[in-house]
C-alpha cells in the first residue's frame, strides 16, 4: 500500500490502483500508514508533530471525501488528485515551517517582479497594450470591431470572408492570458509565451497558429480543418482536443502533452515519411529534441504538466536548474545559481499561491539550497 501512496503524491497513480486506495483510506485505523510514509517520502530532515500529521490527513480525506459525494467517474478525477497531492506536500512543507517559526517574518532584502504589459500585435505592425483589468472592444487596423476584451481574454468573433490578417498576443514573465479564436478555440497563455494566429481562420486549409513559450489548447472540433500548432520546427495537427505546448526558446527540447483526443507530431526535419508522424494518445507526452532532431514519447500523469492553469507550481523529479527557469517565468524574477553542483541535482515540490521568497525558503530548509537577495536579484550559494 505504500507504493501506492508514493504513486498518489507523486501523480503517477492510475485508476484501478485509485480506486484501491480510496477503499484502504476509508478505514481510519491506516492513518499511522498514511502519516509514516508521507514523514519518509518528504524527509524535511525535522521533526515533525502529530498535529501536523493529522492536518494533512485531515485536509486529504475531505477533499477526497468531497470527490466522492460528487459521484463523478474516477477517469476525470486526474485534476483533483493533483491538487490533493500538492496540498498534502505543501501543508506538511510550507504549512509546517510556518507554524514552526522557520521561515523569518522579515526580509532584509524584497525581491520587487518585473512588471511588463500583455501587448497585442495587429497585423500593420502596431502594439497594443492590454489592460487585464479593462474590458472593451477588439478592433483591427480599420477600426472595425473583430473581438471583445473581458479582463485577462480577448474572444474574437467569426466573421466570413474576411481578409488574411495575423495578430500576436505576447505575454510576459509573471502574468498569464487567455484567448478564445474566431473557430471557437480557447488558447491558455502561460508566462512568456507569444502566439501568432490569424483573426479568421480561412475557409479553406488547415488552421495555423506559431506559438514560443507555454499554452493549453482547447481546440474546437472542425474535421474538415485540421488545427495545427507550429513551434519552431515541431507542428502538432489535431482535430479537435485537448493538449499543453512548452516551446520556450532557452530550452533544449519542446514538450506536447495530451489531455483527451489525439494529436499527431511531426517536423520539418525528417527526411523519410516513415520518420514524419509521431501519434500521441492521452497521457502520453511527445519530445522532440531540435539538437538532437529526435521525436519520443511515454505516458505520464497529465495533470503534472497542467498545473499551472490553476496557478500551482509542480515540480516532480526535476532538475534545479529547470525549477529556477520556471520560478524565473513564473514570478519574473533573475535568478543566478552560483552552485554548478547542484544544477543537475533532481527535486520534488509542490506550491500553490506561495510569494517566491516563501519557496525559496523552502528549498533552503527542505534541502539545504542557500540563498541571497541582492539587487534585486537571487543568488544561489
Amino acid at each position: 500500500m505504500k507504493n501506492l501512496i508514493a504513486k498518489f503524491i507523486t501523480n503517477t497513480i492510475v485508476d484501478e490502483e485509485l480506486k484501491t486506495l480510496r477503499e484502504w483510506l476509508a478505514d481510519p485505523k491506516h492513518q499511522k500508514t498514511f502519516e509514516a510514509y508521507v514523514r519518509d517520502y518528504h524527509d524535511l530532515n525535522l521533526a515533525m508533530t502529530p498535529v501536523d500529521l493529522q492536518k494533512a490527513y485531515g485536509k486529504l480525506r475531505n477533499m477526497m471525501d468531497q470527490e466522492k459525494h460528487k459521484a463523478r467517474p474516477v477517469k476525470k478525477l486526474w485534476a483533483p488528485l493533483v491538487k490533493y497531492a500538492a496540498a498534502a506536500l505543501v501543508l506538511l512543507s510550507l504549512g509546517y515551517l510556518y507554524e514552526q517559526g522557520h521561515f523569518s517574518s522579515q526580509q532584509e532584502d524584497i525581491l520587487i517582479p518585473g512588471n511588463e504589459a500583455v501587448t497585442l500585435q495587429l497585423d500593420n505592425g502596431d502594439i497594443e497594450v492590454i489592460d487585464p483589468e479593462s474590458s472593451g472592444n477588439v478592433t483591427d487596423t480599420h477600426g472595425r470591431i473583430i473581438g471583445k476584451q473581458d479582463k485577462n481574454k480577448i474572444t474574437y468573433d467569426k466573421a466570413a470572408n474576411s481578409t488574411e490578417a495575423y495578430n500576436t498576443l505576447k505575454v510576459p514573465y509573471g502574468k498569464r492570458f487567455d484567448v478564445v479564436l474566431s473557430d471557437g478555440t480557447t488558447v491558455y497563455l502561460n508566462a512568456g509565451t507569444s502566439l501568432k494566429y490569424p483573426v479568421q481562420f480561412p475557409e479553406k486549409g488547415n488552421r495555423q497558429v506559431y506559438i514560443t513559450g507555454e499554452a493549453f489548447f482547447d481546440v474546437a472540433k472542425d474535421p474538415q480543418h485540421p488545427f495545427v500548432v507550429n513551434a519552431d520546427a515541431l507542428h502538432v495537427q489535431v482535430l479537435g482536443t485537448r493538449f499543453n505546448v512548452a516551446a520556450y526558446p532557452e530550452d533544449p527540447a519542446i514538450d506536447v502533452v495530451l489531455v483527451e483526443g489525439s494529436v499527431s507530431m511531426y517536423s520539418r526535419e525528417y527526411s523519410t515519411e516513415s520518420q514524419k508522424k509521431i501519434l500521441l494518445k492521452p497521457g502520453y507526452i511527445g519530445v522532440y529534441k531540435p539538437a538532437e532532431n529526435s521525436l519520443t514519447t511515454k505516458e505520464v500523469v497529465t495533470g503534472v504538466y497542467t498545473s499551472w492553469l490553476d496557478g500551482e507550481l509542480v515540480f516532480r523529479n526535476m532538475p534545479l536548474k529547470n525549477i529556477l527557469k520556471r520560478l524565473e517565468r513564473h514570478y519574473n524574477i533573475t535568478i543566478t545559481n552560483h552552485n554548478a553542483a547542484l544544477a543537475d541535482k533532481e527535486f520534488n515540490a509542490s506550491f500553490g499561491s506561495e510569494p517566491v521568497e516563501k519557496v525559496l525558503e523552502y528549498f533552503k530548509i527542505s534541502y539545504g539550497i542557500d540563498f541571497k537577495i541582492e539587487d534585486n536579484k537571487v543568488i544561489i550559494k
